[in-house]
């Protein structure tokens, strides 16, 4: 994978118009566009993520946008945009609502005729002449009487190859950039000092890309990758270790298959008591596909009904598929992605479950009364959960909260050309004593009151002593609110006045350990 942004050399070299003979097409057919947003003081900020790594919230990618189809008529030709998900600002803050069938910076159509004319149509109306010669203006906006002007025809730099690039002034200060050869480069938000810019053109491999599937599960014989998981509700709930061997591999143009070998070390949780492991080790194979939910794109809708829970068949296809015990097939869920601290590409989703009748193959209906997604129910509640996958590495994290259930899953180490990153437990200690599962699963914690509403206190009943913690707050969309450092201590509070009412998790990092707790913040 390989980023080249773009840029602008320095000088430029000023031409006629009739010196470019192309067609200057906005948005072409069959690409896919990366567009990075500038000017967003949120575009940088980061939170940490349950594995210790950290995301860089809409970075680079804040919008990826390709023609999905296209219609004629009455000398028109209609360029429908690809629609995504987004939340509702406008609703209720709890439980979160998403909005299907979202246009995005682009409007939801591109409408052209045969004078050259474009029409960028949706919420708002902006017209837009790519032909035109230095010097012409026009109406660009007519609801909020927005000329357009062509001030420069150039010739610069983009993607390591010259191009000839168009500049468009609008009578309120914003400046739109063309490309002959790669559509649109500039274009603004209007009215609040933020602009698009292409970083990357995923179907020429020209800028950044996004990996997809062949990326994230590139694995080799003997890879080898840890993972540690837990889940508790109400009464009780199971933890413990799974190891995957990659003992074989077979590559399509659109699928990977592996031949994996897991050991899985699995204890049972009754009401806070964590009963001895039971171990077990099988052999499957796994096919990862093109439509693998790995390959989606920021705000984009899927379906995930592929992986299957860990007490069973990992990897697993089937159509009652299920994780943790919760159904997952037929839900639609947002994606959004980002890099960690290493500038790596990343990839991760926070999402809320859907329970939408609407399937995919008439997602892109402009019909207005289709648009909201309801919340679906888990134990009476919105059921949020939070994945994330690094190239190379498969998914590295995942991460749920429900009504009276929360749970984690996570990679602890792996072995990948023969280096070795984290823990990786020997066959033999992993079959025999389970030591790092008892270790990891010694801790009692106790959180109260729950629900709160100006401190919350902890106790932590652990075998050894705890000489360093660190406590973290998120919210249920992953998202990391405050830290709080204690030096030697099983017991504390944090102050919550500050927090709006809703659900909220706790991480309890301790000698390297990772525990999370659950509670509910009142007035």
């Amino acid at each position: 994978m390989k980023i080249n942004k773009p840029f602008f050399t320095a000088v430029f070299i000023l031409f006629s118009f009739s010196a470019f003979s192309q067609n200057w097409t906005p948005i072409a057919v069959n690409d896919e566009y990366h567009y990075e947003l500038v000017g967003s003081t949120a575009m940088y900020d980061s939170t940490t993520i349950f594995n210790g790594g950290y995301i860089r919230y809409n970075s680079p990618v804040d919008a990826t946008i390709w023609i999905d189809s296209t219609t004629v008529n009455a000398g028109q030709t209609i360029y429908h945009l690809n629609k995504i998900v987004k939340p509702c600002d406008t609703c209720p803050a709890s439980p979160p609502v998403y909005l299907r069938n979202q246009q995005q910076f682009l409007q939801h159509r591109i409408i052209s005729d045969n004078a050259g004319k474009y029409i960028f149509d949706g919420d708002e109306k902006w017209t837009v002449f790519p032909q035109v010669q230095t010097g012409t203006n026009w109406l660009f906006d007519t609801l909020n009487t927005i000329t357009a002007e062509v001030i420069a025809i150039e010739e610069n730099q983009i993607f390591g190859n010259t191009d000839s690039l168009k500049t468009i002034l609008l009578s309120n200060n914003d400046t739109l950039i063309l490309s002959k050869e790669h559509g649109i480069i500039r274009f603004p938000q209007m009215q609040n000092n933020t602009y698009h810019k292409l970083i990357g053109i995923q179907t020429r491999d020209l800028g950044a890309s996004i990996p997809g599937f062949q990326e994230m599960y590139d694995f080799e014989v003997d890879d080898v990758f840890q993972y540690y998981y837990y889940f508790e509700a109400i009464q009780g709930g199971y933890t413990g270790q799974a190891k995957i061997s990659i003992l074989g591999k077979q590559v399509w143009t659109d699928s990977v298959r592996y031949d994996i070998e897991r050991i899985l070390s699995h204890s049972l949780i009754n009401y806070g008591t964590t009963y001895p492991p039971i171990v077990t080790t099988v052999q499957f194979s796994h096919t990862f596909y093109k439509d693998d939910i790995a390959n989606q794109y920021p705000g984009h809708l899927f379906e995930d009904d592929m992986m299957c829970q860990w007490d069973g068949e990992w990897g697993t296809e089937q159509s009652d598929c299920t994780r943790f015990g919760f159904p997952l097939d037929n839900k639609y869920f947002t994606t959004e992605y980002g890099q960690n601290q290493d500038d790596k590409w990343v990839k991760f989703m926070h999402s809320m479950d859907f329970s939408s009748s609407t399937r995919l193959s008439d997602f892109f209906s402009d019909d207005p009364n289709s648009d909201i997604l309801s919340p679906d129910e888990c134990f009476g509640g919105g059921y949020t959960y939070r994945r994330s996958w690094e190239e190379g590495l498969g998914e590295t994290s995942f991460t749920f909260s429900c009504f009276e259930g929360y749970g984690i899953r996570e990679l602890s180490g792996y072995i990948v050309d023969g280096d070795t990153t984290g823990i990786i437990t020997p066959d033999s200690v992993l079959i025999l004593s389970n030591e790092s599962v008892s270790l990891r699963t010694a801790a009692n914690i106790e959180v109260y009151p729950n629900p709160a509403t100006d401190y919350i206190s902890f106790k932590i009943n652990a075998v050894h002593s705890v000489s360093e913690l660190d406590i973290t707050i998120y919210d249920t969309m992953g998202k990391a609110l405050k830290t709080e450092n204690y030096a030697a201590t099983a017991s504390g509070e944090l102050q919550v006045s500050d927090l709006l009412p809703g659900m909220y998790l706790l991480s309890f990092e301790m000698d390297g350990q990772v525990f999370t707790r659950k509670f509910v913040k009142v007035e």
